[in-house]
């Protein structure tokens, strides 16, 4: 493994401990208690983004190596992000507990709506199904340290996310938490939950597939890589 490698695969990682680390349930309550709120949350706020930044350098500049041929796999973007952009417009306009300073609303008893029928992380979800269909499409190992980081840190924040508002709401969580799910369609087939395509409506998904087509678009100008 080369310099440009290695580093890269040190940025993935410590994207993954910077956003993880500090956000646990124990070492969490212990920096706010230091610190206040609103100081922890800038300080979090600014290392998540220089640690994006960061990723995103070293990735431009590493060397390629291939692991695997991906074949038809290069095509798999071009399924997968229909949906990931739809979960990325529903994180936005989605009424949802789980986004950060909105807990308090578990209090209100008002229920899961729309897309947070299908999961409680849409973001994460949207991350998730990015980054997986990119290192299966690429094949190279940059992209798997790249993209591999950024699934690995949405996954386990999924689930440090449900521990932490559980730990922080107690009581108020659970309803929310039995009538949702964190991985896709989970709490409807399980039939603590069922879908209406009403409340989801049409400006989600068409949102969601227009911005794909401009990201579509635009990929080899924003990117330099054609997206087919």
């Amino acid at each position: 493994m080369d310099d440009s490698l290695f580093f890269l695969g040190l940025a993935s990682l410590l994207l993954v401990l910077t956003h993880v680390v500090p956000s646990s349930v124990g070492i969490r309550r212990r920096l706010v208690a230091m610190l206040g709120e609103t100081v922890f949350a800038a300080i979090y706020s600014l290392l998540a983004l220089l640690m994006i930044v960061w990723t995103v350098i070293e990735y431009r500049d590493a060397s390629t190596v291939y692991l695997w041929n991906p074949g038809l796999l290069h095509v798999l973007p071009l399924i997968v992000m229909p949906f990931a952009m739809i979960l990325l417009v529903a994180s936005g306009l989605s009424r949802n507990p789980t986004v950060y300073g909105k807990g308090d609303e578990l209090r209100e008893d008002a229920g899961a709506k729309g897309m947070i029928r299908i999961t409680r992380h849409p973001f994460l979800w949207a991350v998730m199904l990015w980054a997986a269909a990119h290192i299966a499409a690429n094949g190279d190992l940059a992209s798997l340290l790249f993209f591999g980081g950024y699934l690995a840190l949405a996954a386990v924040g999924s689930v440090a996310l449900d521990r932490k508002y559980a730990d922080r709401y107690g009581e108020a969580w659970m309803p929310f938490a039995r009538q949702t799910s964190n991985i896709p369609f989970a709490a409807v087939l399980g039939g603590r939950n069922r879908i209406i395509w009403g409340e989801i409506g049409w400006l989600i998904p068409v949102l969601g597939l227009v911005i794909y087509g401009a990201v579509l678009v635009g990929h080899q100008w924003l990117f330099g890589v054609r997206p087919w």
